[in-house]
């Protein structure tokens, strides 16, 4: 009985330890998304300031 009972504390333990680490991903590649997104933001800032423009 005592095996049973250890047995579902360590399923339910690695159960919430999977559930946190996929929290954990999940918010790690948004965080990576967003950076990709800003950097792309400030490369085309950047390209439209310094193209050649002919001047009116």
């Amino acid at each position: 009985m005592i095996y049973t009972l250890i047995g579902k504390a360590v399923v339910r333990f690695s159960l919430v330890l999977l559930r946190r680490e996929a929290v954990a991903k999940k918010a790690l590649m948004a965080g990576a998304g967003a950076a990709v997104a800003g950097v792309a933001v400030i490369a085309v800032t950047g390209y439209l300031v310094a193209r050649d423009t002919p001047e009116a």
